[in-house]
């Protein structure tokens, strides 16, 4: 006879526990074909913008060779008209030559002798002059340019390809409280700063160093887990916000009203930074996200979607907006007393 060591108690633990394991098993395997298929969607996504962004360059080209020929065009025309005109030339000063009729001119008289002789010797001042420059060589050389050359030399792609971790809502409890456990306060100034630190972000890279961006003192620090800072990036100017690309690659806004409307791509590698892209934008760049591989801007009145690459695909909203994401949702936060979102 075998002994009864369980409880129903425990039986009904075990059963639960056994539930709730099949259950997430089972949620987790739903998950991994999402994923897939959510994989597969970006990568024909990724494509279509390689392709296009192809296009454009392919556009640009045939734009920049259009107007180099129609240069080519204007030259030769220039040129071709001034060596007619020295066929034209010859034609109707050969036809004055023969008009004075030199052959006869020993049976005219004295005064008219003179007058053709002076004559003949202005025409051939003249045409001293008109030879010396009728006689060079036109030519027509073509410079490639030299900045496109280095440019296309030194580019090795058309961008940044980046992979980017994204928490699945099957593993994310919505419900979840979020609380401050422990608080430290830490000085992120150093003696090369002009002014006193204004942080507009902080990012977090995978070895648990810090990205700070400073509006104040325009760069990004790079602050090591012990929060001292271990080097420094300039920017053009004030940095408005940033936000992860991937674990170790950041992106920033850079905006100073008028000139400057930019998006800084960072990497951290090795406890140093390097920048590795950068985007100029025709409006203010101030808040910015990224969400499933689209680039989210806000510039104080608009909030734009942009690819990876800086094509702008739409604008989602005109307002005095600032955009923020979590999930599936972009919120949009008012200066107004409401929220705007989008699915």
């Amino acid at each position: 006879m075998v002994k009864r060591t369980t409880r129903p108690l425990e039986e009904a633990q075990i059963h639960t526990t056994y539930e709730s394991l099949m259950e997430r098993l089972e949620d987790t395997m739903k998950m991994g074909e999402q994923n897939i298929k959510y994989l597969n969607r970006m990568y024909e996504k990724v494509l279509e913008e390689i392709v296009d962004a192809r296009r454009q360059i392919n556009e640009q080209l045939d734009q920049r060779q259009q107007n180099t020929e129609r240069k080519l065009r204007d030259l030769h025309s220039t040129l071709k008209k001034s060596l007619e005109f020295v066929t034209k030339y010859c034609v109707q000063s050969s036809s004055m030559m023969k008009g004075y009729n030199i052959k006869e001119i020993h049976k005219t008289s004295p005064e008219r002798s003179f007058i053709m002789y002076r004559k003949c010797l202005d025409q051939t001042d003249y045409a001293d002059l008109f030879f010396r420059d009728a006689t060079k060589n036109e030519d027509i050389a073509f410079h490639l340019n030299t900045d496109l050359e280095k440019f296309l030399r030194s580019s090795t792609d058309f961008g940044l390809i980046a992979s980017q971790e994204t928490v699945s809502h099957y593993l994310s409890d919505p419900n979840k409280v979020v609380s401050i456990m422990e608080k430290s306060q830490y000085d992120a100034r150093i003696t090369t700063d002009k002014y006193v630190s204004y942080i507009t972000g902080i990012c977090k890279s995978s070895n648990g160093d810090l990205l700070i961006a400073d509006g104040a003192n325009n760069c990004v620090k790079l602050l090591n887990r012990a929060y001292t800072m271990i080097e420094q990036i300039q920017l053009p100017t004030s940095p408005m916000s940033m936000c992860n690309m991937s674990p170790n690659e950041m992106a920033v806004s850079v905006c100073n009203d008028d000139s400057v409307n930019e998006i800084h791509f960072l990497r951290v590698k090795k406890g140093r930074m390097e920048k590795i892209n950068r985007l100029q934008l025709n409006h203010r760049c101030y808040g910015i996200a990224i969400h499933k591989g689209d680039l989210f801007v806000t510039s104080g009145t608009a909030v734009y979607q942009y690819t990876m690459t800086g094509r702008q695909v739409k604008t989602l909203y005109e307002d005095k907006s600032k955009c923020r994401y979590a999930g599936n949702v972009l919120y949009l936060v008012c200066f107004a007393t409401y929220i705007k979102s989008f699915h």
